[in-house]
């Protein structure tokens, strides 16, 4: 009996020390960004109306793990589904453009609460009056910027997180609206890291974009270390439209990214998740 005990507690004193050592070998996973246009629920998408495709979006997204992800084109009942479907432990800050409050589309910011601990969160509208609901410039609808303080729970490193849609149809709008992001931004950070990341409704040779890098903004799919994925992140619904990049992961203030993936398989057959791809990047933290 005493034998078998000390083999029990022998045992058990290796394997602790097997456990730590794969523990403390295991390599980081790195601070997985999400920016993702989950398409508004309109009924008029028949197939690929919301109700039919949410679960599928919402499995394509968590098999990327992603720490912090960015949304766009979230109406208040869809915010309502992915705080049911998607895991508990995450949560968002974020409100609708039309009010402030539930009205209007949502740029959501979801956070693995696990992993962060919110400091600080606010949000602007895009527009000559940024603490109003209303719309700038040559803007067709009103337009919102949301914003994040997170602190790491485990090595309490923070940084800022902002998430943005910018105007489809007033290009005035979108290169104002770069101005007032990167403004805020630098203004809002205090010198920590800083990761916007949105719809931008422009391709990288437009002035918003080009706005954002001569800003000091990096772009992570232009500094990544390794690139997946097509290029373009807008095929439509039916993939016949040809693919523009307009969903974008700008950072400052971190090393360049490890990896960078628009997930977007050849195979794509409706319903689809989303009129856009989701782009993913992967930071060393």
């Amino acid at each position: 009996m005493q034998l078998n005990l000390w083999l029990i507690v022998s045992l058990l004193g290796v394997l602790s020390v097997v456990g730590y050592a794969v523990h403390a070998q295991k390599p980081k996973n790195g601070l997985v960004m999400a920016t993702y246009n989950i398409r508004y629920y309109t009924e008029k998408d028949g197939e690929n109306a919301w109700p039919h495709r949410r679960e599928r979006l919402v499995k394509q997204l968590m098999s990327h793990q992603p720490s912090i992800i960015g949304m766009q084109e979230v109406l208040h009942t869809q915010l309502l589904d992915l705080r049911q479907l998607l895991p508990a432990h995450y949560a968002y800050v974020g409100v609708g453009r039309d009010d402030g409050a539930t009205l209007g589309e949502y740029a959501p910011i979801w956070y693995d609460s696990s992993l962060f601990e919110l400091l600080e969160s606010g949000h602007f509208w895009l527009s000559q009056q940024p603490n109003l609901p209303a719309k700038g410039w040559d803007a067709h609808l009103p337009r919102i910027c949301s914003w994040a303080v997170l602190r790491d729970r485990q090595h309490a490193q923070s940084l800022l997180v902002m998430n943005s849609h910018f105007d489809h149809a007033g290009a005035e709008a979108r290169l104002q609206s770069a101005t007032l992001v990167a403004q805020i931004g630098s203004s809002l950070s205090k010198g920590l890291p800083l990761v916007f990341m949105g719809d931008l409704n422009c391709t990288p040779t437009e002035a918003p974009h080009q706005h954002l890098i001569h800003a000091g903004w990096r772009d992570a799919r232009n500094t990544a270390q390794s690139l997946s994925g097509p290029v373009g992140t807008f095929p439509d619904f039916d993939g016949r439209r040809p693919e523009k990049r307009i969903d974008y992961v700008y950072y400052h203030g971190l090393d360049s990214p490890l990896s960078y993936l628009v997930d977007g398989p050849p195979d794509r057959k409706p319903p689809f998740a989303s009129d856009h791809l989701p782009v993913i990047v992967r930071f060393k933290w």
